[in-house]
């Protein structure tokens, strides 16, 4: 017998245990239909909480004539359960486990041929790099240039769209190329993802393809 613990007994103890509730023991009444049968709320959550055994915390040893297996009838509580279940009927014949365009999804997932897909040689163009140089680097080599056409005022406008094109540059590195590989990463991951898992998955639609198959003869 096991339950939480019961921190404060003494609602219990000043209620149903003491007479003041009831004029009778209120468990004795309710499982023995005994009212001078001392079984007390407290007590028996006492013994729960210490894990007694049931019959003893139910003192059983002192009421050996009692019927508590009748008590606890499921059946005799609810006497109607069984005879309801029993009238109960239910037509299954027009149950569709599966819809048709469920399973014609599924069947057209299985012919796209991923366990075909050569992943090394996909994998191994996403991890290429997106641009052969570094645009940081030409960014900073050009804003040099600029600086240094700044330096004479027949080269000012020449300097000012050399500036204008390191800036451009490094837009195109920060928004473009940057963004880019983290795209490019993410994706490696979900092809590897796919790669390790392709097989499985067919596996387990065909399984559940079979399975449908087998409750639809079954029913």
């Amino acid at each position: 017998m096991i339950c939480d613990p019961v921190e404060n007994l003494e609602f219990w103890e000043n209620t149903l245990d003491n007479g003041e509730g009831f004029d009778y023991y209120f468990l004795g009444r309710q499982i023995f239909d005994n009212d001078s049968f001392p079984l007390g709320m407290s007590s028996l959550l006492r013994d729960c909480d210490k894990n007694v055994a049931i019959y003893q915390a139910l003192r059983l040893k002192e009421k050996p004539e009692a019927n508590i297996r009748e008590r606890f009838d499921i059946e005799k509580q609810i006497p109607s359960l069984r005879e309801n279940t029993n009238d109960l009927k239910v037509d299954i014949d027009n149950v569709n486990v599966l819809p048709n365009d469920a399973r014609d999804n599924l069947l057209q997932f299985n012919d796209t041929g991923v366990d075909e897909v050569n992943f090394t040689s996909y994998t191994a163009e996403i991890e290429k790099q997106l641009v052969s140089a570094n645009l940081s680097s030409v960014a900073d080599d050009l804003s040099e240039l600029a600086d240094a056409l700044a330096n004479s005022t027949a080269t000012q406008g020449l300097a000012n769209d050399t500036r204008a094109i390191a800036n451009r540059v490094r837009r195109i590195q920060s928004e473009i190329v940057d963004r880019g590989a983290q795209l490019k990463d993410t994706l490696d991951v979900q092809v590897k993802y796919l790669q390790g898992n392709a097989s499985r998955i067919q596996e387990s639609v065909e399984d559940l393809l079979t399975l449908v198959d087998d409750i639809g003869r079954a029913v």
